[in-house]
């Protein structure tokens, strides 16, 4: 089952299993874009953004 399936199964309110590897990967990544979010507390506010929209269109 790939990220987006999941995602539908996870919505759909039915049980699932969190430790599946795309879900994983997908925390790893939300956890990695966070941080470098906020790190860039004093960067450009188009830097952060994009950090965000990336973050978001998850």
């Amino acid at each position: 089952m790939n990220i987006e399936q999941q995602r539908q199964h996870i919505l759909s309110g039915a049980y699932y299993n969190d430790l599946t590897p795309e879900l994983i990967k997908a925390r790893e990544e939300a956890v990695r874009l966070s941080n470098l979010y906020n790190d860039s507390f004093c960067a450009a506010p188009a830097k952060r953004e994009a950090y965000l929209r990336q973050l978001l269109k998850k």
